[in-house]
């Protein structure tokens, strides 16, 4: 037997890089469609993307070491603050009809999903958050008088133009024979 000991194990580091340019585009448009604040983040909820990629590290004052921010993490006013295990679970599941307010915020979150063979699993893993402000809604009460409004706006212009076709039909066909009795509406016009 041999009482030497093992030699000691090589030190590995590791590192890895993340190119989300092309992630940090998919968040800037989407904010432009959305008039809101757009994320990417995983499953779980770790930002990978968004607009301001300043937002998305976090660095430990401590150690220095560079780590991605959560989304719980974030100092804003829509996110769910103390319980970050409801943000989590609101984000993992990205219901598509499901929606919730928080300080004049309705925020939502999708799957990621790619129309090409490379992302189209993508959704598997990341997740779209979208917040919006929201004043970028319209009122429900206020909302449904609008296709009223617009009708009415819209009537008397139909009314003006269907008297204008009538006069013109009066005025150039009605009355092209000559011993055709002048009517009233002839008369009117």
């Amino acid at each position: 037997t041999s009482t030497t000991p093992p030699p000691p194990l090589p030190t590995v580091i590791v590192r890895a890089a993340i190119d989300a340019v092309q992630l940090q585009k998919v968040a800037e448009q989407s904010e432009k469609i959305s008039r809101g604040e757009v994320f990417i983040c995983t499953e779980s909820g770790e930002l990978v993307a968004g607009s301001d990629m300043a937002d998305i590290i976090r660095v430990d004052p401590e150690t220095g070491a560079i780590r991605p921010r959560a989304l719980a993490d974030l100092d804003r006013p829509w996110v769910m603050k103390g319980d970050s295990e409801q943000m989590g679970t609101f984000v993992r599941k990205a219901y598509p009809d499901r929606t919730y307010g928080q300080l004049g915020y309705r925020v939502s979150a999708h799957v990621l999903k790619g129309f090409t063979e490379e992302t189209r699993t993508l959704g598997d893993d990341l997740r779209l958050v979208i917040a919006v402000p929201n004043e970028s809604f319209v009122d429900d009460v206020i909302g449904n008088l609008v296709t009223l409004s617009l009708g009415t706006s819209a009537a008397p212009l139909a009314v003006v133009l269907l008297l204008t076709l009538w006069s013109g039909y009066l005025k150039f066909f009605a009355g092209t024979q000559p011993d055709a009795e002048i009517g009233l509406m002839t008369r009117l016009s």
